[in-house]
């Protein structure tokens, strides 16, 4: 019976070597060669040690004895490579060699056992009553390196655990406990064969035991994989800082990068908790542990601001078994990042304060051109207004000859204020198209009756050929269309002295619904040199001074037109011979609303012969029982106000102000109310709205209509959009006004 337990002792022992050997080939975790070489030492010890017990003669119990050397010998070798990996330390290569070669030495001598006596005086095989073979031994000389050996290993481990209980921020308590636990065992075994005289081997149980408890550690070890593949790509990653902690949240591990981050990582001890003086927010961070899980194994830390630096941090969840599990913490450095972001929120701030400063110096340039538009044409309004009336109020030829060149000058100055206003609007980028339905012939008409006058006044023949197959009625833009073409036409006949000015208009049909309109004015002015032509679009550019210096303008007519045709998505050419004229050619893509010809054009001619005599005024209508309130602050303005509606023979009420305009309109019914906008507070618009929210006042519903000098781009739609049923600039054209006042007057008070 005890014969069995005996072999079968060696027998597992030696079976369990092998087995553990498989399992840690198995799991393929590490790449210690150290490692594999405890673990198959062992196996072949105790298969050396079952080999011996069951031996029959004394070379196959010696030959059995020589192969536990070889286990035996670079055992502890092994031992104590493994115990420096997992203090932390590097053992120099002037170490490793010396300690490798006195194990072979040892190995060797073993090996004479049988042939001399050096290291056994005696070696003799025997059975003992249960019939286990055993070696009777004399030790030799020889033996005694077999002892310095195992003293120096057993010195050089217990170095090994008094550095690394001074390194406690290094090395794991626990793994320095198993560690001295194999020390211990090894030296207690050695003592006890030896004192005890003991027939049976308690190496092969030590071995096994040696090497389950390497096994738990660096199961343990591996699950975090602290001590070779992070901390080694820890340690090739600078930009990362990684922190490890077990179930428990006990410190096991951070990298380099994490100890600079957060400095009190230097002084803790690996395997415990933190302190508690600890940075709050890394404790804060590993807190949330208890949030994650197998199923829920990450969470995302937007970022950790620790002094100067932001850290995006990853908090992760380790897998591991019975033994072990836990979380790693990662800090990737997003500073960089930050200061980038920083850097465009900066500049976006910065963009959105020019923006702001653009916005307000743009309202400021709006301010100051319609204020501008208000002052200069407000005593414009006057000088023309007053000029019209001693027109029509004289009959001396002197006189109308006067009349008749101050509203020459006046228009002109008005031109140029309207130029201008168009120009600014135009680079500031804040002009826009007024698309509606209009009549093509209708908006022929007008363009050239605008010029009718002009060209007689310079003996200049106006000649037309004009497609009457164009669409009848367009969408588009007409008034900016009709000003293209009266810039155009007042061009020519500015630089044109004798001969012809020659207007084209056709239309090309394309797609459905489609026409390309197309202008073309030709003269036979001074003409153009051709090194100008690429500058006669540029904006206040007077070309060839010398032969234009008498002619009135600011040089702002050609560039207002290209602007507006490209504004329309259209194209303006320019063709000339420098003393013989030019031709400018206008292409403006507009939609078709009626595909029908508009037919001849007659209009116009009527207005050419007008232009040869100058009829008397009379008045298109009378209203006698109608009233109408005119508000303005300037006196002047309401003098010529009433001077055009005179023969009308309409009762007018003139207010100085909307203070007293509000006032008469609570005692008096008016069939129009006339408003001027710029005025001392209240201002028009402001009056307007205080008469219409007077609960009880008779003109609530009373037509209003805007009578400004206000007269930049979009101030009709800004003022219809505020509740006026018209809008007239001034100067007040006369016709426009007797219109105005019989579009809006009851039906039944006009009398034609």
């Amino acid at each position: 019976m005890v014969h069995t337990a005996i072999i079968l002792y060696y027998f597992v022992s030696a079976v369990l070597a092998f087995v553990i050997f498989g399992i840690f080939l198995n799991q393929k975790k590490r790449s210690n060669g150290y490692l594999v070489t405890v673990y198959a030492l062992t196996a072949v010890a105790n298969l050396g040690y079952l080999a011996l017990a069951i031996s029959f003669d004394n070379g196959s119990a010696i030959f059995a004895n020589n192969v536990t050397y070889v286990g035996g010998c670079f055992f502890p070798f092994a031992c104590f490579m493994i115990c420096a990996d997992l203090s932390g330390l590097t053992i120099p290569m002037y170490v490793k060699l010396p300690m490798a070669l006195l194990s072979s030495v040892t190995v060797a001598l073993a090996f004479t056992s049988g042939y001399t006596d050096f290291y056994y005086k005696s070696i003799e095989m025997v059975k003992d009553s249960d019939n286990i073979s055993h070696l009777v031994k004399v030790y030799g000389p020889g033996h005694n390196v077999y002892i310095a050996m195992l003293i120096i290993y057993v010195m050089a481990l217990m170095a090994l655990l008094i550095i690394s209980f001074f390194r406690k921020t290094k090395t794991s308590w626990k793994t320095m406990t198993l560690l001295s636990v194999i020390l211990l065992l090894n030296a207690l075994s050695y003592i006890l064969e030896r004192s005890l005289h003991l027939q049976i081997e308690l190496v092969p149980i030590t071995y096994l035991i040696t090497e389950t408890l390497f096994l738990i550690i660096y199961q343990r070890i591996d699950m975090y994989d602290m001590t070779a593949n992070v901390l080694h790509a820890w340690d090739r990653m600078k930009e990362y800082a990684y922190i490890v902690v077990d179930k428990k949240l006990n410190f096991i591990g951070a990298s380099a990068l994490a100890k600079q981050i957060f400095p009190e990582l230097l002084s803790q001890r690996i395997d415990a908790p933190f302190a508690s003086d600890t940075h709050p927010t890394l404790l804060g961070l590993l807190k949330r542990a208890e949030e994650i899980n197998r199923d829920n194994p990450k969470i995302k830390v937007v970022s950790v601001e620790v002094e100067e630096r932001v850290f995006r941090a990853e908090l992760n969840f380790l897998e591991g078994n019975f033994l072990s599990g836990g979380y790693i913490l990662e800090l990737f450095d997003i500073t960089a990042e930050r200061n980038f972001l920083h850097s465009i929120q900066d500049q976006n701030e910065r963009l959105r304060l020019a923006e702001e400063d653009a916005v307000k110096a743009n309202h400021a340039k709006d301010s100051f051109l319609a204020a501008m538009s208000h002052e200069i044409r407000t005593p414009i309004n006057t000088i023309l207004g007053m000029n019209e009336l001693i027109g029509r109020e004289s009959n001396e030829t002197s006189t109308l000859t006067y009349s008749k060149d101050i509203d020459t000058a006046g228009k002109m100055l008005l031109s140029l204020v309207n130029d201008i206003l168009d120009f600014s609007k135009i680079r500031s980028g804040k002009f826009s198209l007024h698309l509606v339905n209009y009549e093509s012939a209708k908006l022929l008409n007008e363009s050239l009756s605008l010029l009718t006058e002009r060209t007689g006044e310079k003996n200049l023949a106006l000649e037309t050929d004009i497609d009457e197959n164009i669409p009848k009625v367009l969408f588009g833009d007409d008034v900016r269309i009709k000003q293209i073409i009266v810039n155009l036409l007042t061009n020519a006949v500015k630089y044109t002295n004798e001969g012809t000015i020659t207007f084209t208009a056709g239309g090309i049909r394309h797609g459905i619904g489609k026409v390309d309109l197309i202008i073309c004015v030709k003269d036979t002015g001074i003409g153009i040199r051709s090194e100008d032509l690429k500058l006669i679009f540029e904006g206040f550019e007077r070309l060839d001074e010398e032969k234009t210096r008498k002619i009135e303008g600011t040089g702002l007519g050609l560039a207002i037109t290209k602007s507006l045709v490209n504004e329309m998505g259209g194209n303006i050419e320019v063709s000339s011979v420098y003393g013989e004229g030019s031709t400018f050619t206008v292409t403006i893509p507009q939609r078709i609303v009626d595909r029908s010809a508009m037919g001849p054009l007659t209009d116009y001619k009527v207005g050419q012969a007008a232009v040869k005599s100058r009829a008397a005024y009379n008045a298109v209508f009378t209203a006698s029982d109608a009233i109408v309130l005119a508000v303005d602050d300037n006196e002047m303005n309401l003098s010529v106000f009433k001077g055009l509606l005179k023969k009308t023979g309409i009762k007018i009420d003139t207010a100085a102000g909307g203070n007293e305009a509000f006032a008469m309109s609570r005692e008096k019914k008016y069939d129009i109310i006339f408003m001027d906008h710029m005025m001392p507070a209240p201002d028009g618009i402001a009056t307007m709205h205080m008469i219409r929210e007077d609960e009880g006042n008779p003109n609530i519903d009373t037509p209003f209509i805007a009578l400004t000098a206000n007269a930049i781009s979009g101030a009709e739609r800004m003022y219809m959009k505020d509740g006026f049923h018209g809008y007239l600039t001034k100067p007040v054209e006369s016709k426009k006004l007797e219109n105005m006042v019989m579009e809006n007057l009851p039906k039944e008070k006009v009398r034609s």
